[in-house]
Order: C-alpha cells, then sequence, then structure tokens
C-alpha cells in the first residue's frame, strides 16, 4: 500500500466515523495500522472509537501508540487521561491533566475534565474548584454549571446547588435533567411546593423513562410530604404499571404502604 492509498483508506474510515459506522471505520484503520503500525492518526482515531464503544482499556493503548509517534500529541494526550479516569487509575488521569494544564493554562476543557476526574473520586473541594477555573474561561459551560449545582446538591449547599443549576437553565431552559436536579434540591431540602413545580415540568419534558421514574417517585413523596395523600396514592399506583425492576418495584411498594398508613387508609391489602 502506497502512502496515498495509505491516506485514501484513512480518510475512507474518518467518512465512515462520521456517519458513526465505528466497525467500518475500524476496519479501515486496522487496515492503516497493518503497514504503517506508528501511523498517529490511525492510532488515535482507533482510541476514539473504543472510547465511544466503552472499552477504555483498548482506548488507553491505542492513545499510548499515538503518543509513541508524538509524545506531545494533545488530543492523545487528554483523551488517554480521560481513558484513565475511565479506568479508575486516578493517580496517573490526574497527572496527565496536570500535565497539560501546565502547558495550556487557558484551555477550559482540561479544567473541567480534570473535574470530572475528582468527582468521581469525591474530591468534592477539588472538584468544585476546577469547574469553577472552567467557568471563569468558558462563562456559558453549560455543563459545568450544572455539575457544580450537583456537587453542591451532594454537599446539602441547597441554595448553591439551585442558583447553579437556575444558571444553567438560562443556557438550555428546556433540559429535563437539570429540571429533575432542581426538583429534587428542592425536596432534599423539604421545600415541597417548589419541589412539585419543577418535578412536573420534568415530567412534561421528557420521554426518558429513568428521568420519568425518578420525577415521579420524587413527586409522589412530595405529595404525601404535603398531605396530598391521594395524588401521592395514584401516582405510586401510576408507577407500579410501569415496567419496573423487582427492587424497584419493593421500594414503591413500601412507599405506598406507608402514604396509605400516613392517610389512616385500610385497603392497601385489599389492592396490593
Amino acid at each position: 500500500m502506497t502512502n496515498s492509498e495509505i491516506n485514501q483508506t484513512f480518510n475512507k474510515g474518518m467518512k465512515f466515523f462520521e456517519n458513526n459506522k465505528l466497525d467500518d471505520a475500524k476496519n479501515c484503520f486496522q487496515k492503516v495500522l497493518k503497514i504503517s503500525p506508528n501511523d498517529l492518526r490511525a492510532n488515535h482515531a482507533m482510541g476514539i472509537i473504543y472510547g465511544k464503544m466503552l472499552d477504555h482499556s483498548q482506548a488507553k493503548y491505542f492513545f499510548n501508540n499515538a503518543l509513541k509517534a508524538n509524545k506531545n500529541f494533545k488530543p492523545s494526550l487528554l483523551n488517554l487521561a480521560i481513558a484513565l479516569s475511565e479506568l479508575r487509575e486516578y493517580t496517573k488521569s490526574e497527572e496527565k491533566f496536570n500535565e497539560l494544564i501546565n502547558h495550556y493554562p487557558n484551555d477550559y476543557n482540561l479544567y473541567f475534565q480534570l473535574g470530572i476526574c475528582l468527582a468521581k473520586q469525591e474530591k468534592l473541594e477539588d472538584s468544585k474548584l476546577n469547574f469553577l477555573k472552567s467557568l471563569k474561561l468558558n462563562p456559558i459551560d453549560f455543563d459545568a454549571l450544572a455539575r457544580l449545582g450537583i456537587i453542591n446538591k451532594k454537599q446539602k449547599k441547597y441554595d448553591e446547588a439551585i442558583s447553579f443549576f437556575l444558571k444553567s437553565l438560562k443556557l438550555k431552559s428546556e433540559n429535563p435533567e437539570v429540571f429533575y436536579q432542581i426538583g429534587d434540591t428542592f425536596y432534599l431540602n423539604e421545600s415541597y411546593t417548589n419541589a412539585i413545580e419543577y418535578l412536573n415540568k420534568t415530567i412534561s419534558l421528557t420521554d426518558d423513562q429513568l428521568i420519568q421514574l425518578n420525577a415521579k417517585e420524587r413527586l409522589a413523596r412530595s405529595y404525601d410530604n404535603l398531605g396530598r395523600y391521594d395524588e401521592s396514592i395514584n401516582l405510586f399506583k401510576e408507577i407500579l404499571t410501569l415496567n419496573l425492576s423487582i427492587d424497584t418495584k419493593e421500594r414503591i411498594l413500601f412507599s405506598l404502604s406507608n402514604v396509605y398508613i400516613n392517610s389512616n387508609e385500610k385497603d392497601f391489602d385489599a389492592d396490593y
């Protein structure tokens, strides 16, 4: 295969990749690597494909191969750091991110990705610091705002969490996950009326089954806490019609039984 043919094969693989035909793309890149095993482009592309396939060990292998061709190739360094984080090789991942930040201190995405790595380790304050650095460089970063909301929620700093979530909604006004997070934060802060508003909005915005389930469960619990027992009972019954795992069904049944107890209703056994 000539250099021209290698380039044609690589470009063909990139077209497959752009159309999300990952197996066809991989076949093209493998042909390139069979002739030219140190080809930086093909090794990097293979790493990206395996990352998309969630095979992070293989992704790590190919990014390392790409870096043998050019140890300073930023895209491979960044994606290697991400792969290491996914593999829970956190110390190595942090080292790679910090090396990159030393060379590219104005790249907001490096701080953002390091923030994700730190959050996975529950290093919440360090994670927040990096998300804030990312925001300083890119004030319209929706994901950084949302993640800051989630971290503050974990830390039970509910007012701060709500503030970040609301800022993120200014960038993506109809995002159901953020509406759920706001509703969940209000619920945890025992502000049930506000929780109901945002949880109902969540349900209206998405068909995602998991988000719907989580929102409906929190909504039913909010109704229960406000003494709106009929609404809570009806919603828990609706949830039970869904395709639930055994553990989830048992949890919902237990919650429903508690609502019957709270409401002094006696017909739970008759229904279930």
